[in-house]
């Protein structure tokens, strides 16, 4: 299971691509590769579509799973966090 920002951003294609092309060592040895993202199912369904994905990912919108992992962090701008 890997968290990630958003469905296609650079940094986020490039991540899920490398889990692509690794998908059946991480199989091999008894993972099942799982990514979560805030997004809504209709992008992920588009990011999978474009990119070839061989696993799921899921959707996150209400940010249960996030909190859960404790993987939402806020941004700071100049001093201000959002």
């Amino acid at each position: 299971m890997y968290f990630y920002p958003k469905d296609s951003t650079p940094g986020c294609t490039t991540e899920g691509l490398d889990f692509n092309a690794r998908l059946e060592q991480f199989e091999a040895l008894g993972y099942t590769v799982v990514g979560i993202s805030r997004d809504g199912v209709k992008a992920h369904q588009n990011f999978c579509a474009k990119q070839g994905f061989r696993f799921e990912l899921l959707s996150d919108k209400d940010e249960t799973v996030c909190r859960l992992f404790d993987v939402i962090k806020l941004k700071n701008c100049m001093g201000k966090s959002r």
